[in-house]
């Protein structure tokens, strides 16, 4: 398999290869549009999905820990089993507190080769 090299990052843009976007102001709605762009990516005959979050947007739409955990697991459990996409949350632990990343790595159960409590003593 050869590996193709993207030239222009606009033109990927432009084209829907990459798709940027500042979060939804809820969980239900970013779960709403990752789930109609992975559809439509699907009829398209694209066979690998890639998903970078930089999580910070959760903070900028104020929203609650309880609701972006609960969107986690629904994504985690739903889309991230569904479709043949592989996904990557970052927190940054400078605005997160450790209590949200915590929260995070419980609701990405499968994140790991070995369970989280291997890790967490849980």
């Amino acid at each position: 398999m050869e590996l193709q090299v993207r030239t222009s990052i606009d033109q990927d843009i432009k084209d829907g290869h990459l798709v940027i976007i500042d979060g939804m102001s809820s969980g239900n709605e970013m779960y709403a549009f990752f789930e109609e762009a992975f559809l439509k990516a699907s009829k398209h005959g694209i066979q690998g999905l890639r998903v970078l979050g930089d999580m910070a947007w959760v903070l900028r739409k104020n929203m609650s820990a309880a609701e972006l955990s609960e969107f986690e697991v629904r994504y985690n459990n739903g889309l991230g089993h569904r479709f043949p996409v592989v996904s990557l949350c970052q927190y940054d632990a400078r605005v997160f507190s450790g209590t949200a990343i915590l929260s995070a790595l419980k609701s990405h159960d499968d994140t790991f080769r070995y369970p989280l409590s291997h890790f967490l003593g849980v």
